[in-house]
């Protein structure tokens, strides 16, 4: 019973990790856009962020592979993403965006001394590489063993034996598609006469 108890224990205390939208949002264009939350991994010591976003509209749902990090990401950037089977997968950055963040100011006190860390201001990076449905289904497949970022002149790389990207990349994708069914769902069940 005791070892019982303690393996249930053990399992509660074990870091999860909950998918949720982040956006869901109409463009000015009229697409639909439907984001994740980002999931933070190290590449070489450096953090960067990603998630999946699709964009909806009629007829199609076009897929991104969004990486954010506050390291700078070229224009030319590419990120190869290697699976499990040997496949290797190619993506290209079609948009990248230069945001910045900016942190407040903290105070501390200690006794009779209050210390004032002032706010900072820091540039970060946005990339979007569109990704095709055959390729997530190739993650969703065989996960994701290895992951390169950069161009010709610079990269970085990193491998992972336990496929935590390609298990948020499927997380991600899953969440998404059943918050696009459930937009569905609620629009084929509306009236123009409900709530008037």
């Amino acid at each position: 019973m005791k070892k019982l108890l303690l393996a249930f224990v053990s399992l509660l205390s074990l870091p999860t990790y909950a998918q949720k939208i982040s956006v869901d949002q109409m463009e000015s264009d009229g697409r639909h856009r439907v984001m994740t939350s980002m999931k933070n991994f190290k590449i070489e010591d450096l953090d960067y962020s990603m998630t999946l976003v699709v964009y909806e509209s009629t007829d199609s749902l076009d897929w991104r592979l969004t990486v954010s990090s506050f390291n700078s990401i070229p224009k030319d950037n590419v990120i190869l993403l290697k699976l499990n089977n040997g496949q290797t997968i190619s993506l290209v950055v079609d948009s990248l965006q230069q945001k910045t963040y900016t942190t407040t100011s903290t105070t501390y006190s200690t006794g009779y001394v209050a210390l004032t860390q002032p706010g900072m201001t820091k540039p970060y990076w946005v990339s979007e590489s569109r990704i095709k449905v055959e390729e997530l289904d190739g993650i969703d497949a065989h996960g994701i063993s290895k992951i390169r970022l950069g161009n010709n002149l610079k990269y970085i790389e990193k491998e992972w034996p336990n496929n935590p990207l390609g298990k948020h990349l499927t997380k991600c994708r899953k969440k998404i598609m059943e918050n696009l069914k459930n937009s569905i769902d609620k629009k084929n069940n509306e009236s123009v006469y409900d709530g008037f």
